[in-house]
Formats: structure tokens, C-alpha cells, sequence
């Protein structure tokens, strides 16, 4: 599947990574070049070296509000980092915004 997806590039891969990580990279850097596809890591549990080398393989960080309260996760929002949507519970009531008439 991923090398037909790198045939036809321009691809975003949203990949859930906890506990994978080597083997994710290892795909990854195997079957799909950095300038044709887009990879977004979901539930990063790698190493700082394993942050390091999906950095270097083009790789994005999905970052959600748990992960901005340690200095690892707050790492990965100043590099390659992007806004996650699925993470942990949601501990704050949000209310809809008043629409003007």
C-alpha cells in the first residue's frame, strides 16, 4: 500500500505510532520520499533520537493539550509540531460562541 501511495504522491499519512516507533520509521524512510508525501505521527512514544531521525525524514508531530504540560511534548510544538485532535480528556466546559445577529 505505501509504495502505490508513493507512486501517486502527494499524500498525507496520518500514522498512530505508540509503541512502534522503529518499525514506523523504518517504513517510512523505505517507502515514502520526503518530497512527494506528508507524515503526521500520532501518540509519539519514540526516543529523543527517534524524534531526531522522523524529524529528519520529513515527519509532523500531532500535539494535543496534554502533551504541551511537559517539556518533551512542548519540544515537538516548537519544531515540527501540529495541533492534534485526539488526545487525553477534555477537563474545561466550552461554551459555543454568540452569534452576532
Amino acid at each position: 500500500m505505501l509504495e502505490r501511495c508513493a507512486e501517486a504522491g502527494g499524500k498525507i499519512f496520518t500514522v498512530y505510532i505508540v509503541r512502534s516507533v522503529p518499525a514506523a520509521l523504518e517504513l517510512i524512510e523505505q517507502y515514502l520520499p520526503q518530497d512527494r508525501d506528508a507524515v503526521v505521527l500520532h501518540w509519539f512514544t519514540g526516543s529523543k533520537s527517534e524524534a531526531r531521525r522522523a524529524t529528519t525524514l520529513g515527519c509532523h508531530f500531532s500535539v494535543n493539550a496534554d502533551m504541551t504540560r511537559s517539556d518533551r511534548g512542548r519540544s515537538f510544538v516548537a519544531g515540527r509540531g501540529r495541533c492534534g485532535h485526539d488526545g487525553g480528556k477534555i477537563e474545561r466546559s466550552l461554551s459555543p460562541m454568540p452569534l452576532k445577529a
